[in-house]
């Protein structure tokens, strides 16, 4: 069995006596680790040096399907010289005024050293297909996952 954790810390403003949805900024620590710096979290635009909840979401679903994408490409032997995602997530209020995440577009570039062929294209593709039903947190969303991949072959 694996175990994930994560310790949240967050304080009220000592100089309000309470704090209003703007002073939500935190700190998530991921103990273990040996960096004890952490993550600031605030789901404010004014604080610029920390990331949105959904930005860590976004990053989490991201990483895990390039890391199931990868270990694919690994194991029929496929060398990815390189891999960037420039992912987007879409988030709408409805008319009840409640937000709703829209989708997640994961655009991601990969790069392989291995020269052009058409069997390694359709592998790419489809390992990019069978990455989204690899990774466990990407099965447990709900929200669609629109893929815009983009290939490279025979880098140097």
């Amino acid at each position: 069995m694996d175990r994930f954790r994560a310790n949240l810390h967050w304080e009220a403003s000592a100089t309000r006596g309470r704090s209003t949805a703007s002073e939500l900024e935190h700190m998530v620590y991921f103990p273990g680790r040996g960096d004890e710096k952490g993550v600031c979290v605030s789901p404010s635009m004014q604080h610029q040096g920390c990331a949105k909840p959904m930005e860590l979401l976004l990053a989490a679903v991201s990483s895990s399907m390039m890391i199931s994408f990868i270990e694919l490409c690994v194991s029929q032997s496929i060398v990815v010289f390189d891999y960037q995602d420039q992912a987007e997530l879409l988030m709408r209020t409805d008319e009840r005024g409640e937000a709703q995440l829209d989708f997640i577009r994961l655009k991601p570039v990969v790069r392989f050293s291995t020269p052009h062929s058409d069997r390694l294209q359709t592998f790419a593709i489809r390992f990019l297909g069978e990455a989204q039903v690899h990774s466990l947190l990407i099965r447990t969303l709900s929200v669609p996952i629109k893929l815009q991949p983009h290939f490279e072959f025979g880098v140097q």
